[in-house]
């Protein structure tokens, strides 16, 4: 069985631990074949699968999202040329700079309602050959200007509490992308949040796109891994690049295996992530100085602030750590906490509990 946490994680879904069935099956296996060999049926298997998930043709298996993210720059966008992101976006704010160290990319910020970006949002940025071709003012002759190659967006947008684009934010963004002639890439750390959240195929939400990044690891649990899935050419294309980064793996078949229950298995386990997120976004809001705003629990993800000025992120999060609960913090009496399935009603209770008494201290 899965050991019993030390405490109470609600910090991020990233945490996760693997489920049962998941480690029963690993401990299980026998010979595992080599990938970098292309031998190995289990990541065959687990490729296809996610690839028709998203309504792709082809994917390839990753140790890791940021890895599966610059896949997507790599083979999507162009060197020197820009890329425009939400301004919050996780592929800019928080995968080291590789969007430019690594892909040679321009980012272009851009900031959306909630981290949803709409086509008029990005129209005034891309920067695209007809314009080009013309003296403009702006952007004075068409030799000094670098052109938008790709769009990035996420789903669901993690800087703002995993709020979700729903099918048609993204076909929009798309059609106007793809109508100046640049690619679209889906970072879909928590895709399948979305598609729960929004009772709809996750294929809907990623198939407009050219490639999407989709995670194994956070709230669907498997131990390690991200798919990222586009055409076949594309696709081929990501396994030089991969080798080339050190992401080749000759034996992933127990990260394989436990993919395949995470997808197979774990996606209706989400909406009961969920339906617990929102009840504790309602009990927090319960509790005196705490302000909470239900419209942004959309997934997994609850957003709260503390009121009191004479509480710190630091020492509210330390207080809370001593009572062996752990909370994530995003900025100045800013608090993130997600579910995932080893928090349940009993958790929740627990921790509303102990942050309720924490906070009538000092009253």
């Amino acid at each position: 069985m899965t050991p019993e946490a030390p405490f109470i994680e609600l910090r991020t879904d990233a945490f996760t631990q693997p489920t049962d069935e998941m480690i029963d099956l690993v401990r299980s296996m026998g010979y595992v074949y080599s990938d970098l060999a292309r031998e190995c049926p289990l990541t065959d298997e687990l490729e296809a699968l996610g690839a028709e998930m998203v309504g792709m043709e082809a994917s390839i298996l990753c140790p890791s999202g940021t890895l599966s993210n610059l896949l997507g720059l790599l083979t999507l966008g162009r060197p020197g040329s820009e890329v425009i992101v939400e301004a919050d976006a996780h592929i800019y704010n928080r995968e080291r700079g590789g969007i430019s160290a690594i892909a040679q990319l321009v980012p272009r910020p851009v900031r959306g309602r909630r981290g949803v970006l709409t086509p008029e949002d990005i129209q005034p940025y891309i920067r695209h050959e007809p314009q080009a071709r013309v003296v403009n003012p702006k952007w004075q002759w068409s030799i000094l200007i670098s052109r938008t190659s790709l769009v990035c967006i996420e789903n669901p947008h993690n800087g703002v509490g995993n709020m979700v684009w729903n099918v048609e934010q993204t076909r929009a963004i798309c059609k106007l992308a793809h109508s100046v002639g640049a690619a679209v890439f889906i970072d879909g750390a928590r895709l399948l949040n979305s598609a729960v959240a929004l009772n709809v195929p996750a294929s809907e939400l990623a198939s407009p796109a050219d490639g999407i990044a989709l995670g194994l690891a956070k709230g669907l649990a498997a131990p390690v891994g991200s798919l990222f899935c586009g055409s076949r050419e594309v696709v081929e294309r990501a396994r030089t690049l991969r080798q080339m980064l050190g992401g080749s793996m000759h034996r992933p078949a127990w990260l394989s295996a436990a993919g395949i229950i995470a997808l197979k298995k774990m996606p209706e386990r989400l909406r009961i992530d969920h339906e617990n997120a929102r009840l504790l976004a309602e009990q927090l809001g319960e509790i005196p100085g705490v302000k909470v705003d239900l419209e942004q629990v959309q997934t997994n993800t609850v957003l709260f602030e503390v009121t009191d000025a004479s509480w710190t992120t630091e020492t509210l999060v330390n207080a809370l750590a001593e009572r062996k609960i752990r909370i994530g913090s995003r900025g100045d009496r800013l608090f993130r906490v997600v579910t995932h399935h080893a928090i349940g009603e009993a958790q929740i209770g627990s921790f509303v509990s102990a942050l309720r008494t924490i906070l009538s201290s000092k009253r």
